[in-house]
């Protein structure tokens, strides 16, 4: 049956973000559909078996309900800003959670905290950052048992 990791994650992504890539979000959003407008690029992620339904898997093995929200800010209307936030509960067997933020890092404008990863037996949430040369890295917190 396996076992899920729980992802929490909130960016904001640079302003100019590529078509491209926010056709591939909101299309990993709505549970994976059938859309002609995605291309997809040559990352590793893409070669993932369930990268289309990462950011819309769910279980009850955490509390949280599973959701990603792709919000456009039009503050300014000729440059707009997305925020992408949520939480989503997968098996993540191919790594899809790092190489998915390996993907998207370039086109995060948020550095620092930008969410969580909790494996389900594991009671330590791991932190992941990234940092100005878009290095992505998964910390767990000071002091929490290496479980």
């Amino acid at each position: 049956m396996g076992m899920y990791t729980q992802l929490v994650l909130g960016v904001e992504l640079k302003t100019g973000t590529p078509e491209t890539v926010i056709n591939i979000l909101e299309h990993m959003i709505r549970h994976g559909s059938k859309d002609q407008r995605i291309t997809l690029p040559d990352h590793e992620f893409f070669q993932c078996n369930r990268w289309n339904f990462m950011l819309c898997y769910d279980s009850y093995y955490f509390d949280w309900q599973t959701r990603f929200n792709l919000d456009r800010d039009d503050l300014y209307k000729n440059r707009p800003k997305y925020f992408l936030t949520g939480c989503s509960n997968l098996k993540n067997y191919d790594g899809e959670i790092a190489k998915f933020l390996s993907w998207l890092a370039p086109y995060i404008d948020t550095n620092g905290f930008l969410g969580f990863t909790r494996y389900e037996e594991a009671g330590t949430p791991t932190l992941i950052y990234k940092w100005e040369n878009d290095a992505i890295q998964f910390f767990l917190p000071e002091g929490a048992p290496n479980e």
